[in-house]
């Protein structure tokens, strides 16, 4: 590569160097419904919303820009709340049933969790199941 070239390459690196390190990823805008659920509360506040089809709870969170949108809460550890209906007020042991996340019937067994945590249905063939099989 001659000096002319190598001049040249030089220059337009030293033009297109900022404008790479000047596009960050853009995040998604929140939809209608997110900044609707938090119309008139302040950030930090709870919020109801529609999330991959199940009603949520979440809390609203400003943006960059200001908006106050509502975004779901991050799941937390243990069992799905249908799992923890299914043994309300059932015994260790006990027979129960819940649906699968397409809606197909596990049968199962309730089981104590850690301490201060209620019963769950844990569906056989699971660990901690006793079952062996659906």
């Amino acid at each position: 590569m001659n000096f002319r070239a190598a001049s040249l390459c030089f220059s337009l690196s030293l033009l297109i160097a900022p404008l790479a390190i000047a596009q960050e990823p853009v995040p998604p805008s929140p939809s209608q419904e997110a900044v609707a659920a938090c119309v008139g509360r302040e950030s930090g506040a709870s919020c109801p919303l529609q999330h991959q089809g199940r009603s949520v709870t979440g809390s609203c969170r400003q943006l960059p820009g200001g908006t106050v949108a509502c975004a779901p809460e991050p799941p937390r550890p243990g069992p799905p709340p249908e799992a923890v209906e299914a043994c309300k007020g059932q015994q260790d042991g006990a027979a129960c049933g819940i649906a699968g996340p397409r809606g197909e019937p596990f049968a199962g067994v309730c089981r104590s969790g850690p301490p201060g945590e209620p019963a769950a249905c844990v569906p056989n063939g699971l660990p901690g199941a006793g079952g062996s099989g659906r």
